[in-house]
């Protein structure tokens, strides 16, 4: 079976779902991305595209597939697969993203994009509910899969890096409040200057690795954050064991954090590191579920639990159990799905 999977991102989500697949001996995976993608070599062919045009050349040049996996967002992809391939099986991996449709967003021509999907997969179950829900769909007509955020096991950290840092350790994306007016945006559950500040008022220093603008970095940087840009993936999950925590949410109520279940989630559980769970309704019931690590309101909240109970214990359930969690132990779901799809 021929897989193709187009993205405009490179979202690690696609690596992390080939490289088990590919242990498992399918070997003809292919990629197409605008953005750069962590370990191309992984698949059977890479390719890369920047104008409309390139892509449109790059879907005919890979007519024959069996199964396009589309990676959200955008969701135009699954509109310019339909309309140069009309018969296309087309898979869109959803992820947390869907969270833009059912909250608006984006624009009626993405929603519209999203219906031309033959399956989807979700990493949660309360997104999936929700996104069916809202665009009205029948979830029986439309075959679809849970698949969370799980990092392979060959990307598990072997052991802690060079140096002990402590504190709390955050990787992702970040905005900040000079960057939007009153009207909250979809990215305002990436601002964490309240987080950060009211965790470095209770003496709890802060490690942010992002990938914003040099602006963003020095903002956060004058807070008193320890920012820095993006490492590659692999020094990055060495570096995780050197902190006490890893940050999932955000002291200020928001949409995302309600239903998300991030890649960091499973990032930091790969790397054995305990979690800070803050205002993340589903991250947080399954952080508190399997005693990987603190999951709590407010930071004062998390300080005192502190108080009480080591990192340690969290650190030691993690390296017993991180396993469990892997990408490799739930893989089989998505090839159920390629195997009825096509």
């Amino acid at each position: 079976m021929k897989i193709v999977h187009l993205s405009l991102s490179g979202d690690i989500r696609i690596v992390k779902e080939t490289v088990p697949l590919f242990t498992r001996g399918w070997n003809d995976i292919h990629c197409i991305t605008c953005n750069p993608i962590f370990s191309p070599e992984i698949f059977a062919s890479y390719s890369r595209y920047q104008t409309r045009d390139q892509l449109i050349n790059l879907i005919r040049l890979h007519a024959n597939t069996d199964l396009w996996h589309v990676h959200a967002t955008p969701y135009y992809h699954v509109g310019i697969l339909r309309s140069i391939l009309p018969k296309a099986k087309i898979l869109l991996d959803a992820g947390d993203t869907i969270i833009q449709i059912i909250d608006g967003y984006i624009s009626q021509d993405e929603v519209n994009n999203a219906f031309m999907a033959d399956g989807f997969v979700f990493n949660t179950s309360r997104i999936r509910d929700e996104f069916f829900n809202v665009l009205d769909l029948d979830p029986k007509l439309y075959p679809n899969i849970i698949l969370e955020n799980r990092v392979p096991e060959a990307f598990y950290s072997e052991g802690m890096d060079e140096i002990w840092i402590g504190g709390v350790l955050y990787q992702g994306g970040l905005t900040a409040s000079f960057q939007y007016n009153e009207k909250q945006n979809f990215n305002d559950f990436y601002n964490l200057e309240e987080t950060f500040k009211a965790l470095m008022e209770n003496g709890i220093s802060v490690v942010a690795y992002t990938y914003p603008n040099k602006e963003t970095l020095d903002h956060y940087n004058r807070l008193g954050v320890h920012a820095y840009k993006q490492i590659p993936y692999a020094k990055l999950m060495e570096r995780m064991p050197s902190f006490e925590y890893g940050l999932l949410g955000n002291v200020r109520p928001t949409r995302v954090w309600d239903l998300a279940m991030p890649n960091k989630l499973f990032d930091y559980i790969a790397a054995g590191l305990p979690i800070l769970a803050l205002k993340t309704k589903t991250a947080g019931a399954f952080v508190e579920k399997h005693g990987l690590g603190i999951s709590c309101d407010t930071v004062e909240e998390f300080v005192s639990i502190r108080e009480t109970k080591s990192w340690r214990d969290y650190k030691r359930t993690l390296m017993e159990h991180r396993y469990e969690f892997s990408m490799d132990k739930t893989i089989d779901t998505l090839t159920d799905l390629y195997e009825t799809l096509c």
